[in-house]
Order: C-alpha cells, then sequence, then structure tokens
C-alpha cells in the first residue's frame, strides 16, 4: 500500500510536466535526429538521452524514473514509517526537479537507482561500476558503508579506480578542461568556498526556494581576481555557514548510531564532490543535490517522526 501511495504522489506531484512541461534541454532535441522506426531502438535511444523525438514520452521516462527512485528510497532504508515519510519528502522536494523533469538530469537520476538498488539489494552492489556510464555523482557510493554494513563496502571505492584506471583522465578531459586554473587548484581559499558551498546546499534544500537553473552565488568565480575575491570574502555567508558546518557535523557524530547519523554522513559523502574543492562545470547546479538530498531527508524524517 505504501509503495502505492508513494507512485501516487510522484505521479500527482508532476503529471502536468509531461502535459505542459517545457524546460530549457528540450531545445537540444536535433533536428538531424530522425526515428529509425525501429520502437524499442527508438525508445533506448530516448531512454539513454543519445536522441530525442518526443517530448512527452521523454518526460514519462524521466519521471518513470524519479518515481522508482522514490519507491527505492522507501524501501532501502528499511521500508518503514520513517523510510515512507522520508520518500515523500524526497519524491516532492522542488530541489530535485532537475533530475526529476529535466531530460539532461536523467544520467544523475539513472545513477541513483543504481545506487538506491545496491542499497536495497546487496547482489545489485556489482552494479556500482556501471554508474559512471550514466552519471559522476555516484562515484563516492561505497563510502557511505562507513556507516553502513558491512564496512568492507567502502573498499570498492579504491577498487573501482583500479578497474577504471581510465577515469580520472575521463572526468579531467570531460568536466574540467573548460575550468580555470584558479578553479582547478586545491588553495586555502577554497575552505572558505567548501563551507560557503556546503551551507548553501543545505539551505536550498531544506528551504526550496529561488531554485533555477543558474545561481547567482559563485557565478563568476574563476574568472578575474576581482570576481574570485568576491566570491571568497569572509562575509556573514561564511561565518554562519560555518556556525551550521559546525552544527551538522555535532549532530551526525553525536548521532552516529542511529538514523539521523546515517542520512547526515549521507549527504555528506554525496555532496563533499560539488563542494567547490575543485570547481567544475557549474559552480552550483541543483542536480548535484540529486543523491545527497536523500540523507537530508531520512534525518528530517527520522527527527520529525521519531
Amino acid at each position: 500500500m505504501r509503495v502505492l501511495i508513494i507512485i501516487g504522489v510522484s505521479l500527482l506531484f508532476y503529471w502536468r510536466t509531461i502535459k505542459y512541461g517545457y524546460v530549457s534541454d528540450d531545445a537540444l532535441v536535433k533536428a538531424s535526429s530522425k526515428p529509425t522506426g525501429k520502437f524499442w531502438v527508438d525508445l533506448w535511444s530516448e531512454f539513454r538521452g543519445v536522441c530525442y523525438f518526443n517530448a512527452k514520452r521523454e518526460h514519462a521516462i524521466s519521471l518513470t524514473i524519479h518515481t522508482i527512485n522514490s519507491v527505492l528510497v522507501y524501501l532501502a532504508f528499511g521500508a518503514n514509517n520513517i523510510s515512507f515519510w522520508a520518500s515523500i519528502l524526497w519524491c516532492i522536494n522542488p530541489a530535485n526537479n532537475q533530475c526529476a523533469i529535466w531530460l539532461s538530469g536523467k544520467a544523475y537520476s539513472m545513477s541513483v537507482l543504481l545506487i538506491l538498488l545496491g542499497v536495497w539489494l546487496k547482489p545489485f552492489i556489482p552494479a556500482y561500476f556501471y554508474v559512471y556510464h550514466w552519471g559522476i555523482n555516484g562515484i563516492v557510493y561505497p563510502l557511505v558503508y562507513f556507516n553502513m554494513h558491512p564496512h568492507w563496502l567502502i573498499f570498492l571505492f579504491p577498487l573501482y579506480f583500479i578497474v577504471r584506471k581510465k577515469i580520472l583522465r575521463d572526468i579531467k578531459i570531460v568536466k574540467s578542461d573548460a575550468a580555470t586554473t584558479r578553479m582547478k587548484k586545491i588553495t586555502p581559499e577554497k575552505f572558505v568556498l567548501g563551507i560557503k558551498t556546503f551551507s548553501y546546499y543545505v539551505a536550498i534544500t531544506l528551504i526550496p526556494i529561488r531554485l533555477g537553473m543558474y545561481h547567482d552565488f559563485g557565478y563568476v568565480y574563476g574568472l578575474t581576481k576581482e570576481d574570485c575575491a568576491s566570491v571568497t570574502k569572509l562575509d556573514a555567508h561564511f561565518w554562519l555557514g560555518l556556525i551550521l558546518c559546525l552544527a551538522f557535523g555535532w549532530l551526525m557524530i553525536s548521532n552516529w548510531n542511529n538514523g539521523i547519523g546515517l542520512g547526515m554522513w549521507w549527504w555528506c559523502v554525496f555532496i563533499s564532490m560539488w563542494c567547490n574543492l575543485v570547481v567544475i562545470q557549474q559552480f552550483i547546479a541543483e542536480r548535484y543535490l540529486y543523491a545527497a538530498s536523500i540523507g537530508l531527508m531520512y534525518s528530517l524524517s527520522c527527527i520529525i517522526w521519531r
């Protein structure tokens, strides 16, 4: 029954996007991309995001993946009252819209699907080695096992880089070649960026307002020296963010052996790669929250309904 409720909530919340929705990257439909006439071949091309032929069908695919993920959040975290409400909170959180309805967000949502299947069905964990074929956001997944059993699964992380020897080069070529030297180099000012970015993501996940494809915060970082200085200055954002980070860390450590600590650690694992210690692609992007926000919604559910 709860699975049906989750499915119903997801479809009810997002169904209009299939009929009326239009997101910027819908315009990426290539004029030269023509259907082969073979239904399953064309459907697979749409699913992979190689070609787009029918906007309604493609949005339906994205929504289906998000709905499956919402169900998997419920199942992977114990199929109980807390995981049910965590699933509902995560499903309808507007901060997840980029992956729920944006066609180009499908890569991130598919990698999360594989991650959640691995948590729910331990024999499915080898699918982790296929995560990067969809999205980079799932690579850090084994680190969640510092707080989950079996702990030895954390060793999948270094093993991944042994199996995929070229992955670091691939990431550099695909993700960071367009970045400036300042964006890629780790310096003391990156500590300030990390604090500000971490707190910014916590804020827009818990209070999902002023969302969009681009954010003013950090948008000019990496351009001129003056632009970088404006982002890394020790202003109120930094000091409030530092207080938030310290409070977050205290809550996580003091609740390490319960669901609150697990959810907060999950958040830290998946958001860590987007805290701009090395700036790749966008400085701030809501699709980066998709995997991490599962943990924050689970912690919130534990706090509210325990």
